[in-house]
């Protein structure tokens, strides 16, 4: 996710300049020329990822998802290289809304992004129903402090005081310490939809629910 990341910003017009400065060359007024496979590697390689040229195959076929999903177009051959002299330019780009997340990304990681992702916001709901039975239901988190889920699910069961913060985790780590028990503050649930929202606080440390 990360190496799709960079290669979005890499071959994007909008920071051309500055990448020209990040890896050494020339800016040619006027010009906008675009950067090969080898290029990406060589700025990876020196940005913090030292495996990036033995793992060429693997970005390769990285790249040749995010051409399929129009996020980046070919712009023909820049250099001799066999296998990484084509360049690229960034053609499909995440609305402001997109870009404070992720999973504008799912088109080109599929499943690996999208199921640890909604795992990450996906909230187990207990309690005991009217034969005191344990029951369970689930929600999605609006904000580090609220859960959406049904009307059914707060009315149906008598909810315990605690719920649980998801055990999955997003796939790019913001730092996941913080409570672990989330403590129910209200439950308010709709006269007619069947929607419901859930305030929670955290119960250990000041950090509450991952964001969608």
């Amino acid at each position: 996710m990360l190496v799709a990341t960079e290669a979005v910003r890499f071959f994007s017009v909008q920071h051309h300049s500055e990448i020209l400065d990040e890896i050494g060359k020339a800016d040619l007024p006027g010009i906008v020329r675009p950067f090969s496979l080898a290029d990406f590697l060589n700025y990876l390689q020196s940005h913090g990822f030292p495996q990036a040229w033995p793992r060429t195959p693997q970005i390769r076929r990285l790249v040749d998802a995010m051409l399929r999903a129009g996020v980046l177009v070919e712009a023909g051959r820049v250099s001799q290289a066999p296998t990484v002299g084509m360049g690229y330019f960034t053609e499909k780009l995440a609305t402001r809304s997109q870009s404070k997340g992720y999973l504008w990304l799912s088109e080109v990681l599929g499943a690996q992004l999208i199921i640890p992702s909604y795992g990450s916001v996906t909230v187990p709901i207990t309690g005991t129903d009217q034969h005191g039975d344990e029951d369970i239901g689930s929600g999605l988190t609006l904000d580090p402090a609220h859960i959406l889920t049904n009307a059914h699910v707060i009315l149906d069961m008598e909810l315990h005081e605690t719920i649980k913060r998801p055990a999955a985790a997003p796939p790019v780590l913001y730092g996941l310490s913080g409570a672990l028990d989330l403590r129910i503050v209200d439950a308010q649930a709709h006269d007619e939809a069947d929607v419901g929202v859930i305030t929670v606080e955290p119960t250990i440390g000041t950090r509450g629910l991952n964001l969608v």
